[in-house]
């Protein structure tokens, strides 16, 4: 029985991985999300966060229409991104796949520590497409709201944030 919950589980965290996929971003993924937003806004409120960050051309990036369903497919764009934003699941969804595709661009790894994670994902969630750059360095207040977020794994960026293009090394 364990083995087989063991199994079950590594199915459904390569589902969640799959490029297509257009459910929930992982589980695992959601407290480094939440992060991201409450860093980047000083706001705890997720739809709050989406308000402030989240605007058609970040959620179109993102992928569009990231609730899923041909019902969503049909309606027009505006209604879309209105119902978006007002849906926990469809924000997490917008900044998950932006980021990722941000990231996938840059080649993942934005500061060249030989890690993808929390760090470079609020990275490309700040700064989008120049996030591998020199300049692209978080404020004091973006980057200690960030450290003191519960979640994403990371310690320090105050302090260790070096943006760079790796292939500069």
């Amino acid at each position: 029985m364990i083995a087989l919950l063991v199994i079950l589980s590594a199915c459904i965290q390569c589902h969640f991985i799959a490029e297509a996929y257009t459910g929930l971003a992982s589980p695992e993924d959601v407290p480094c999300l939440e992060c991201v937003c409450r860093a980047s806004t000083a706001c705890n409120d997720i739809y709050e966060c989406a308000k402030k960050t989240i605007d058609k051309e970040y959620w179109s990036l993102a992928g569009e229409n990231i609730a899923g369903g041909d019902d969503n497919r049909k309606r027009d764009s505006k209604v879309n991104y209105d119902n978006c934003v007002k849906d926990r699941i469809c924000i997490l969804n917008t900044m998950y796949y932006y980021t990722n595709r941000i990231l996938r661009s840059l080649n993942g790894d934005v500061n060249c520590d030989g890690l993808v994670n929390c760090a470079d994902r609020f990275a490309a969630h700040v700064f989008g497409q120049l996030a591998n750059r020199p300049e692209s360095k978080f404020s004091i207040g973006l980057s200690k709201r960030f450290d003191r977020c519960q979640g994403h794994g990371i310690k320090n960026v105050t302090n260790s944030w070096f943006p760079k293009k790796c292939s500069d090394l």
